[in-house]
């Protein structure tokens, strides 16, 4: 079973006395949902000091010491569940107690054994029935028959609900395990003597519980025949024991033996756990890039239905759009491809990305005016990756992984290269032998390689959709944290070879490398403003080479990833990261350096993430020279058992030529825990961008559990020089529950050598640190602007009564050799004052958040990278999640501040230090789908810095701040949403 994905579960025995001549009871030792022990016979509590670690030791420990003994009160069973859920007095002796709102209350999620509970009515409910199904309490006819239960539990009766205070509380599914094929007892007590009428009962049971869609059977279906053949009744009997269900539900399990009773369960608790996380099909943005007049826009679905019915989890969609700006405007548009790869904004619907009911849809404009709210699947795109991908013949694909030393390609006749990478067990992964009778570890490897190549195989998850009259494998798996990166290549003297190309990880295992064309703006007919062509020849070609705008250039597979493939074709994937990180992209002597990584995938060892095989898949970086794009080089691949999970993104430092590539210690499990000490890791690149050494630098030895925050920098770079002289980085510290924060700043005092730079502590926060923390010249002084917040899972609230602050810092005087400490104590009321006072040399601000958790919403905090101008402007984005354990998202907004006072942009109380315009507009995305464009010169006033509330989630990289269309040849700005 996963070990993040951990539902809340309970237990409950039932039997009847020995003779069947009594009234059934719950065998007293019960487990309620959450893992909470009781006995209800002594109302003895168990103790919940264990549960942190293990959730389901009762259950466990309950099971193993009850005995088997006889009785098949199914009925009354579920009739127990029934009065469980509804929070009603058992009907039976022993059953769970009534406690609304308690930790008595399965809709509840509370502390163990306290009142200070929450309620979750979001949360989805499941049973697991173990029985030989010959039910036989009270008699055996059709008033009796435990399909009733199974059907009032899966609809909720005839209000649709099991409770009167929450509607539309069901039991999702019910799943039914039928134990009689097991034991060789007496023929009186044989569980196997009415085994063909158990089976059929349960078979029923399961399919009258777990039917979709609701309405589809009611309760004139419920079987009514009679049979007199040798039952658990000893005689006549009626109902589901003497009659098949129509179909057999994938919710029905009937195993052999023991090893085949755990099969059953894991197989249940899988589809539950699948469900769980992947029951609605809203779709994510997750990032988006412009540059120019086009805009790539991700999105993930969980699950999603095409055609004939046909559907598949976890798959990516990557769109380009156009994007508009009329000269002399500030204004920036997204635009429907009516006219093919023309931009004719008059013809063009202007497009705004809304979530309604839960799906994401397009509002189309035309003059201002909303002409159509449709899906997304209705629009235009000038292309889009993941169709043309679907349509792709999977031995056309280019895909590479790699031994270490270069790319390998990701074949079936190369699999003995990387077989053993691949940590496939036949009998824990037979799933990957197909229909093959013979299976060897070679044919298993083989059959994985082409499935990740894009060939489904029986018995494996199915990605098969049907798209109209096509049927093909849906290939790009989710992008969910992965910012795509544009790279614009420019040929001055061959125009065939000036085009852009996308680059971005995907949870599919793969970099992707999709070329994305190049926008043209001459021989255009009538209003028409620029058109999509394949590279910059002046006879728009287009495909380059073969690959039309939208085609995959080629894939890559790191080597630390292989382990993992197999997860993905298991018939029970639930979902784990491969390549989520960012690319980040570089150019330095003529070449284009990716730098990638897996984020939150992999392992990270005995710290928290347990590691697949010896030595082999620690969650890690890469780097691959894509200065051809067509024909990329690995460079190299980083990880390091200190290195926790691959978070923080890169930072390339410059010294007197050399390159150097740094990273820092991550969290160490999905929940953003700090589980290791806190170092740098140096890499020192050759002349070719290759890895000579790694230099394990600590950076604070008192600090046992802490990671590091988001760098994506080149740091702050000597003009004179071009020498990197400094990296400002920040912290998040971990003292059981209790978190704090620091800012420390690399300074290489120009030395090529590592170990001869320092690393010091300029500031300590009351919170974490992990969003970036950004530089930029701000009136004539260089800056730094941070943000502490951090927010790994839906109830991160910690410390809930300290604020979260912005902050903005002068680092001239540092960065020249004098002082380096932040005064913590100043604020936002007393900078411009400090500003004017001569011989001042360390000036800073910062800002509380809201903190009040008010209206449903955890504490307002930064987990957004600031987004700097050069235009003494620095804007901050901050969100509150919401607190609501069924809620959605939370809440985002945008503060505009005066990179030295920290007041508001626009006002002009600080002689010197004034703002009069600002050119340019922000583009906000959240975790909706929204898009919000802000001008920053009628959103914020002097006495407001602030815009209003959006819905939805903050993303992890900053705001796009789009500076007006100037006519010039443009480069590419990334633009991520989420």
């Amino acid at each position: 079973m996963s070990s993040t994905l951990r539902p809340r579960m309970g237990l409950l025995m039932f039997t009847t006395p020995l003779g069947s001549s009594g009234t059934p009871y719950t065998i007293p030792y019960t487990v309620y949902i959450g893992g909470y022990a009781y006995n209800q016979k002594t109302s003895k509590e168990y103790s919940t000091a264990i549960l942190s670690t293990n959730p389901y030791t009762y259950i466990m420990r309950f099971m193993n010491y009850q005995m088997p003994i006889q009785g098949t009160p199914t009925g009354p069973a579920l009739q127990d569940v029934i009065d469980y859920f509804s929070q009603t007095q058992p009907t039976y002796s022993y059953g769970f107690q009534p406690g609304p709102g308690t930790w008595q209350d399965p809709l509840y999620e509370c502390p163990p054994y306290t009142q200070t509970c929450q309620a979750a009515p979001c949360a989805q409910n499941y049973v697991i029935l173990m029985s030989d199904g010959g039910w036989d309490i009270p008699d055996c006819s059709v008033n009796s028959d435990p399909v009733q239960q199974a059907f009032f539990l899966h609809t909720g009766g005839p209000n649709g609900s099991l409770r009167s205070d929450f509607s539309g509380i069901t039991i999702q599914d019910l799943y039914a395990i039928y134990l009689g094929n097991l034991g060789t007892q007496n023929y009186q007590w044989n569980s196997g003597y009415g085994t063909v009428f158990g089976q059929n009962a349960l078979e029923n049971i399961a399919y009258f519980g777990s039917f979709e869609p609701i309405g589809s059977v009611n309760q004139s279906d419920f079987p009514n025949a009679s049979c007199t053949d040798n039952t658990d009744c000893y005689g006549p009997a009626q109902g589901s024991l003497c009659t098949a269900p129509p179909q057999v539900p994938n919710t029905f399990f009937s195993p052999n033996n023991a090893s085949q009773i755990k099969s059953s369960l894991m197989n249940a608790f899988s589809s539950i756990i699948k469900q769980a996380s992947s029951g609605s099909s809203v779709a994510s943005i997750s990032q988006k890039t412009q540059q120019g007049s086009s805009a790539i826009q991700a999105i993930f679905y969980p699950q999603k239905i095409f055609d004939n019915n046909t559907q598949v989890n976890w798959i990516g969609y990557l769109y380009d759009w156009w994007l508009y700006s009329p000269v002399g405007s500030q204004t920036v548009s997204i635009l429907n491809a009516n006219t093919q790869n023309y931009l004719e904004p008059q013809s063009d619907y202007t497009l705004n990305f809304v979530l309604n009911n839960g799906q994401l849809q397009a509002q189309e404009y035309l003059n201002n005016n909303l002409v159509n709210t449709m899906s997304i699947d209705q629009l235009n795109p000038l292309w889009e990756a993941g169709k043309i991908l679907w349509s792709t013949n999977p031995q056309n694909r280019t895909i590479y992984t790699t031994d270490g030393i270069s790319l390998i390609p990701f074949t079936d006749s190369n699999v003995s290269g990387f077989e053993n990478n691949l940590n496939i067990n036949l009998t824990n992964d037979n799933y990957l032998c197909g229909n093959s009778q013979n299976c060897t570890l070679n044919t298993a490897a083989t059959n994985l390689v082409n499935y990740i190549r894009g060939n489904d195989l029986s018995g494996t998850r199915n990605r098969t959709v049907t798209i109209g009259s096509d049927t093909n494998v849906w290939k790009l798996g989710d992008i969910i944290y992965s910012t795509p990166q544009a790279v614009q290549y420019v040929n001055w003297l061959d125009p065939s070879q000036s085009f852009n190309v996308v680059y971005v990880g995907a949870n599919d295992g793969m970099l992707h490398a999709f070329l994305a064309g190049q926008t043209q703006n001459i021989d255009l007919p009538a209003n028409a403003v620029a058109k999509l062509c394949a590279n910059d020849d002046a006879s728009c070609p287009s495909n380059v080479d073969g690959y039309a705008p939208g085609s995959e250039l080629w894939a890559f597979i790191p080597e630390d990833s292989l382990p993992y493939l197999k997860y993905l074709a298991n018939p029970n994937y639930c979902h784990i990261y491969y390549q989520d990180l960012t690319p980040y992209i570089f150019r330095a002597n003529g070449h284009v350096i990716l730098i990638g990584g897996m984020r939150l995938g992999g392992a990270t060892g005995s710290a928290g993430v347990a590691l697949p095989m010896s030595n082999l898949g620690y969650s890690a970086y890469y780097a691959l020279d894509v200065t051809n794009p067509f024909n990329p080089e690995f460079l190299w691949e980083f990880t390091n058992p200190d290195l926790g999970f691959s978070f923080s993104g890169p930072a390339i430092i410059k010294v007197n030529g050399q390159y150097f590539v740094m990273f820092l210690t991550g969290p160490t499990n999905y929940q953003g825990d700090a589980g290791l000490p806190l170092n740098a890791f140096v890499l020192t690149l050759n002349s070719d961008f290759s890895e000579n050494s790694v230099t394990p630098l600590p950076i604070d030895p008192s600090l046992h559990s802490a990671f590091g925050g988001r760098l994506f920098t080149q740091g702050i770079v000597d003009s004179a020089t071009g020498n990197t002289i400094a990296v400002p980085f920040g912290v998040s510290i971990q003292n059981g529950n209790t978190w704090s924060g620091a800012v420390y700043i690399l300074l290489t005092y120009n030395y090529t050598d590592p170990h001869s730079w320092k690393i010091i502590r300029i500031d300590h926060t009351e919170n974490p640190i992990t969003a970036k923390i950004a530089h930029m010249s701000c009136f004539g002084k260089t800056y730094i602007f941070f943000g502490s917040g951090k927010y790994f899972y839906k109830q991160d609230d910690y410390n809930p009564h300290n604020p979260d602050k912005l902050y903005g810092v002068d680092l001239t005087n540092c960065l020249s050799g004098g002082n380096c400490n932040i005064n913590a104590a100043h604020s936002s009321n007393s900078p411009c004052q400090e500003l004017n006072s001569p011989g001042n040399g360390l000036n800073s601000w910062k800002i509380s958040l809201d903190n009040s958790e008010t209206n449903g919403y955890l504490k307002e905090r930064d987990i957004s990278d600031p987004t700097v101008t050069g235009q003494n402007v620095v804007f901050f984005t901050t969100t509150e999640p919401t607190s609501n354990l069924c809620g959605f998202g939370g809440r985002t907004r945008i503060w505009g501040l005066n990179c030295a006072t920290g007041a508001a942009a626009l006002d002009n109380s600080c002689p010197g230090y004034v703002i009069n315009n600002v050119s340019g507009s922000l583009l906000l995305q959240t975790s909706t789908g929204a898009v919000t464009q802000i001008n920053p010169n009628t959103t914020f006033t002097k006495n407001n810095p602030t815009t209003a509330w959006q819905q939805g989630v903050s993303p992890e990289t900053s705001t796009t701040f789009v500076a007006p269309f100037s006519g010039q040849a443009g480069i590419i700005i990334q633009w991520k949403k989420e």
